[in-house]
């Protein structure tokens, strides 16, 4: 199942505001619950830095690639249509 970064955009913001909620809320809670609440919460900072470190991955290559689709374009210019001019 693919999911769209849309999709996961939405996901974590669900996911941080819903962490946000409960850190308001925690002084209601039990122990027991507290403790639920903590180990879930370290989910949630795991999923978050991991979004966090792959959009960093995916924005690096992404750049570049498209340093190297822009310098393939430019050899293409000189190569066809620069010459072609002469």
């Amino acid at each position: 199942m693919s999911t769209s970064s849309s999709e996961s955009a939405s996901v974590l913001t669900s996911l941080t505001a819903a962490r946000e909620q409960m850190r308001l809320e925690l002084h209601l809670l039990s122990a027991e619950a507290r403790q639920r609440w903590d180990d879930l919460e370290t989910k949630i900072f795991a999923i978050e830095s991991e979004v966090s470190s792959q959009a960093e991955q995916i924005a690096d290559k992404t750049a570049t690639l498209a340093l190297q689709l822009s310098d393939s374009v430019r050899t293409f210019v000189d190569e066809h249509v620069r010459n072609q001019q002469r």
